[in-house]
């Protein structure tokens, strides 16, 4: 072991200072100071660059820069003396920057220096993922606030075709910060999902809440594989307070899935019966209160209702007026009056042939 390597280990300044008035390899040189960089000891660091004349930008054997090593443990102050010093802020490591570093590992005093420093704030790693998108996607609170006020691009897409609001509406962080910056609310995914969906598939009700205040969302965009709208997946989820928001927002209530199936089918799937009323309020099919002519039998709720023995959606159904035709096509069957033969909705269903 060099001795300018014990000095820094020992994290003594004055060993150190006295071993760069003498003889010393380039080599020991910056292999101390790597060693300052990665343990933060910021006067060590210091001492190698202004005395031992370390140079800031070299890398070790695993191409690591020094100011990339200590933005990844956090060491603020050897960041601040190696940027000094002239380290470049935007040396790539592998497919990051020290700046992607402080984003991922949550490193915030670090990101202000970069961004002091004027480093590249929408840069993007091997996965097309910014430092915003990484930042969101580790919870990074405070490195989205720096980055959003450092003025970077928002709706930048990763290689899945995702946005930092993508994962912030997955995950329920940052939302509100991210759409009063100006976060575009509509994009889509390579999956056509927008981030009103993504919300929707995990039910997160005040994120959903959230995006429906947004001036221009448009909340009946469907996924592209099975054509699913928020809607869709809220009613069978049976979030009332995410169904009231998307009424409101302007959803379609009659908008079919890739299986013909309508918002109220979900709802009867699951039997939630509030929702069920709730979108019977918000008149589905108000032309004609029946299922599309030539609808599939597997996509009819009156169907669904009677299959799965939902006494109350049916009630619901017949005090609406909804569907009489399929309600009586249904009633004629044997089989159904014998389901039915001891139950209160007998008389109910009679109403529905008056």
């Amino acid at each position: 072991m060099n001795s300018l390597l014990k000095a820094v280990q020992a994290n003594s300044t004055r060993m150190l200072a006295e071993l760069l008035n003498g003889p010393t390899s380039a080599g020991e040189v910056q292999g101390a100071l790597f060693y300052a960089c990665q343990e933060g000891l910021a006067d060590c660091a210091r001492c190698l660059l202004q005395q031992g004349a370390a140079d800031p930008n070299t890398r070790n054997v695993s191409g690591n820069t020094p100011l990339y090593l200590a933005v990844k443990e956090g060491h603020t102050d050897v960041v601040a003396a190696l940027c000094e010093a002239g380290a470049k802020v935007d040396a790539t490591v592998g497919n990051n920057t020290a700046l992607l570093a402080a984003a991922k590992w949550g490193r915030d005093d670090c990101m202000e220096i970069l961004l002091e420093r004027g480093c590249s704030i929408n840069v993007a790693d091997s996965t097309a993922s910014t430092a915003l998108i990484l930042a969101v996607r580790n919870k990074n609170y405070v490195a989205i606030g720096n980055l959003i006020r450092g003025g970077c691009e928002l709706d930048c897409r990763d290689n899945q075709g995702r946005t930092a609001l993508h994962y912030a509406c997955h995950t329920a962080v940052a939302v509100d910060q991210l759409l009063r910056a100006g976060a575009s609310v509509n994009v889509r995914d390579d999956q056509g999902c927008t981030p009103l969906l993504m919300a929707a598939s995990e039910g997160l009700e005040r994120v959903v809440h959230s995006l429906c205040q947004c001036p221009g969302i448009d909340v009946n965009i469907p996924n592209l594989c099975v054509q699913k709208t928020p809607l869709h997946l809220l009613a069978y989820k049976g979030h009332l307070r995410c169904v009231q928001d998307l009424i409101v927002a302007g959803a379609d209530t009659n908008l079919l899935d890739s299986e013909s199936r309508s918002p109220l089918w979900y709802a009867v799937a699951n039997g939630h019966r509030d929702i069920t009323a709730l979108l019977l309020r918000a008149n589905g099919h108000v032309d004609t209160n029946q299922c599309p002519e030539k609808h599939p039998a597997h996509a009819c709720p009156v169907k669904l209702a009677i299959e799965k023995g939902r006494v109350d959606i049916l009630k619901l159904f017949i005090l609406s007026g909804y569907d009489n035709k399929h309600i009586r096509e249904y009633l004629a069957s044997p089989a159904v009056q014998l389901l039915f033969a001891d139950n209160q909705v007998t008389h109910w269903l009679h109403h529905a042939q008056e």
